[in-house]
């Protein structure tokens, strides 16, 4: 009963937003806003590297005025408008007003001149609780290029997952790379008042970083 009922509240968001991959690690950017349903796109980074992996990241934000648990399933398609590559993101539980980072990389999409998602949003959260408005995070770049991401439990609860995602970009505003923080101790927790640091490094010339993060509890 408890997996119709979640099913049936999954809202839909059908968002068809072509975008041209640049075949250097360079991308172009859209603005892309919907917020029929309470979720807008404030942006898009998109890019290959010289490997040939398309990364897509969105940056999105909660107008829902709710907790909602977000996600995308992107698809990748060649210059003839034919699909190449599906890829899904890592679910996303956010709070009201919050703004947050989508990701999907395609692997086997060296032939991808265009994509485009679907958003689904789910408000009814029985389980998990968001808890951004509790985590404090801080951040800066070392001599050596890193970046030291440090976020604070400042709740009376343990937080059982804090990711940062850091995106790299170059001086024209262009995406670079991205790595991810997990921002938990050796028990996968962020304890009540406890403080826990990572550092991540892009291994390519970069202008600048922005850093977006998910917090909650069960």
């Amino acid at each position: 009963m408890k997996k119709i009922h979640l099913a049936i509240s999954v809202l839909l968001i059908s968002m068809f937003l072509f975008n041209t991959i640049s075949y250097a690690q360079d991308s172009t950017n859209s603005t892309n806003t919907s917020d029929e349903k309470g979720i807008t796109v404030v942006k898009e980074y998109s890019s290959k590297n010289k490997w040939g992996t398309v990364t897509v990241i969105g940056i999105l934000r909660n107008d829902t005025g709710k907790n909602c648990k977000v996600h995308w399933n992107a698809l990748t398609y060649d210059s003839s408008g034919n699909p190449l590559e599906t890829g899904e993101s890592d679910n996303a539980f956010v709070s009201p007003g919050q703004e947050f980072a989508l990701v999907s990389e395609f692997y086997d999409s060296d032939d991808a001149t265009s994509y485009d998602y679907n958003i689904y949003v789910d408000t009814d959260l029985w389980l998990s609780e968001p808890m951004y408005d509790y985590i404090e995070i801080t951040h800066s770049q070392a001599k050596n290029g890193k970046v030291i991401v440090t976020a604070k439990n400042n709740s009376k609860d343990n937080i059982l997952s804090c990711k940062a995602i850091v995106i790299f970009l170059s001086e024209k505003g262009k995406l670079v790379d991205y790595e991810e923080a997990y921002l938990t101790n050796d028990l996968l927790e962020l304890t009540s008042g406890e403080k826990y640091s990572q550092d991540v490094t892009c291994y390519d010339e970069y202008s600048s970083y922005e850093v977006y993060y998910t917090a909650y509890k069960w």
